[in-house]
Protein backbone atom coordinates (compact mmCIF):
# COMPACT_ATOMS: atom_id res chain seq x y z
CA UNK A 1 0.00 0.00 0.00
CA UNK A 2 2.85 2.38 0.82
CA UNK A 3 4.33 1.82 -2.63
CA UNK A 4 1.09 2.91 -4.29
CA UNK A 5 1.07 6.17 -2.33
CA UNK A 6 4.69 6.80 -3.16
CA UNK A 7 4.05 6.19 -6.87
CA UNK A 8 0.95 8.41 -6.82
CA UNK A 9 2.85 11.27 -5.15
CA UNK A 10 5.73 10.95 -7.64
CA UNK A 11 3.30 11.05 -10.57
CA UNK A 12 1.63 14.16 -9.14
CA UNK A 13 4.93 15.91 -8.60
CA UNK A 14 6.21 15.08 -12.06
CA UNK A 15 2.91 16.05 -13.65
CA UNK A 16 2.76 19.42 -11.88
CA UNK A 17 6.23 20.57 -12.84
CA UNK A 18 6.13 22.39 -16.16
CA UNK A 19 9.36 22.26 -18.13
CA UNK A 20 10.38 25.15 -20.32
CA UNK A 21 9.82 24.44 -23.99
CA UNK A 22 12.91 24.23 -26.15
CA UNK A 23 14.25 27.55 -27.39
CA UNK A 24 13.12 29.70 -24.44
CA UNK A 25 15.59 32.41 -23.47
CA UNK A 26 16.87 31.89 -19.88
CA UNK A 27 15.50 34.36 -17.31
CA UNK A 28 18.80 36.13 -16.72
CA UNK A 29 19.41 36.73 -20.44
CA UNK A 30 15.78 37.74 -21.02
CA UNK A 31 16.09 40.24 -18.16
CA UNK A 32 19.17 41.79 -19.81
CA UNK A 33 17.36 42.04 -23.17
CA UNK A 34 14.32 43.67 -21.57
CA UNK A 35 16.51 46.11 -19.64
CA UNK A 36 18.14 47.18 -22.92
CA UNK A 37 14.73 47.53 -24.56
CA UNK A 38 13.37 49.67 -21.71
CA UNK A 39 16.46 51.89 -21.80
CA UNK A 40 16.16 52.24 -25.59
CA UNK A 41 12.50 53.15 -25.33
CA UNK A 42 13.29 55.78 -22.71
CA UNK A 43 16.00 57.27 -24.90
CA UNK A 44 13.69 57.08 -27.91
CA UNK A 45 10.94 58.91 -26.03
CA UNK A 46 13.43 61.66 -25.21
CA UNK A 47 14.32 61.94 -28.92
CA UNK A 48 10.82 62.22 -30.36
CA UNK A 49 12.07 64.05 -33.47
CA UNK A 50 14.23 61.09 -34.43
CA UNK A 51 11.28 58.74 -33.98
CA UNK A 52 9.07 60.90 -36.21
CA UNK A 53 11.81 61.11 -38.85
CA UNK A 54 12.27 57.32 -38.95
CA UNK A 55 9.03 55.43 -39.32
CA UNK A 56 10.47 52.14 -38.03
CA UNK A 57 12.69 53.59 -35.29
CA UNK A 58 11.45 51.31 -32.50
CA UNK A 59 11.48 48.18 -34.64
CA UNK A 60 14.99 48.97 -35.87
CA UNK A 61 16.22 49.56 -32.32
CA UNK A 62 14.58 46.36 -31.09
CA UNK A 63 16.30 44.47 -33.91
CA UNK A 64 19.65 46.01 -32.91
CA UNK A 65 19.19 44.95 -29.30
CA UNK A 66 18.21 41.42 -30.29
CA UNK A 67 21.23 41.26 -32.61
CA UNK A 68 23.49 42.44 -29.75
CA UNK A 69 22.21 39.52 -27.67
CA UNK A 70 22.45 37.04 -30.56
CA UNK A 71 18.66 36.56 -30.78
CA UNK A 72 16.02 36.75 -33.47
CA UNK A 73 12.45 38.10 -33.19
CA UNK A 74 10.84 34.64 -33.25
CA UNK A 75 12.90 33.42 -30.29
CA UNK A 76 12.31 36.64 -28.36
CA UNK A 77 8.54 36.64 -28.85
CA UNK A 78 8.24 32.90 -28.15
CA UNK A 79 10.11 33.47 -24.89
CA UNK A 80 8.13 36.60 -24.02
CA UNK A 81 4.84 34.73 -24.53
CA UNK A 82 6.12 31.89 -22.35
CA UNK A 83 6.99 34.28 -19.51
CA UNK A 84 3.67 36.14 -19.85
CA UNK A 85 1.82 32.84 -19.39
CA UNK A 86 3.91 32.05 -16.27
CA UNK A 87 3.42 35.04 -13.96
CA UNK A 88 5.69 33.76 -11.19
CA UNK A 89 8.57 33.39 -13.64
CA UNK A 90 7.71 36.74 -15.23
CA UNK A 91 7.75 38.43 -11.84
CA UNK A 92 11.12 36.88 -11.01
CA UNK A 93 12.51 37.81 -14.41
CA UNK A 94 11.27 41.42 -14.12
CA UNK A 95 12.87 41.65 -10.68
CA UNK A 96 16.17 40.71 -12.37
CA UNK A 97 15.45 43.13 -15.21
CA UNK A 98 15.01 46.02 -12.76
CA UNK A 99 18.32 45.18 -11.10
CA UNK A 100 20.01 44.99 -14.53
CA UNK A 101 18.37 48.28 -15.53
CA UNK A 102 19.62 49.98 -12.35
CA UNK A 103 23.18 48.78 -12.96
CA UNK A 104 23.14 50.01 -16.57
CA UNK A 105 21.66 53.37 -15.59
CA UNK A 106 24.26 53.82 -12.84
CA UNK A 107 27.07 52.96 -15.28
CA UNK A 108 25.66 55.43 -17.79
CA UNK A 109 25.37 58.08 -15.08
CA UNK A 110 28.96 57.48 -13.97
CA UNK A 111 30.19 57.80 -17.56
CA UNK A 112 28.29 61.04 -18.04
CA UNK A 113 28.78 62.75 -14.70
CA UNK A 114 31.43 60.81 -12.83
CA UNK A 115 30.89 59.38 -9.39
CA UNK A 116 33.00 61.73 -7.30
CA UNK A 117 30.27 63.57 -5.42
CA UNK A 118 28.84 61.50 -2.55
CA UNK A 119 26.03 64.05 -2.14
CA UNK A 120 24.63 63.34 -5.61
CA UNK A 121 21.84 60.79 -5.69
CA UNK A 122 22.28 58.34 -8.53
CA UNK A 123 19.28 57.16 -10.54
CA UNK A 124 17.62 53.89 -9.63
CA UNK A 125 14.35 52.29 -10.65
CA UNK A 126 13.15 50.91 -7.37
CA UNK A 127 16.04 50.78 -4.94
CA UNK A 128 16.21 46.99 -5.19
CA UNK A 129 19.22 45.55 -3.44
Amino acid sequence: MKNYWLIAVMILLLGCGENKPEGIIPEEEMAAVLADIHIMEGVGDANIRQIKARKNFREDMHDEILKKHGLDRATFFKSYEYYIKNPILMDSMYYRMIKEYDVKMEQSYDKSYGNDDPNVTKPGAAGIQ
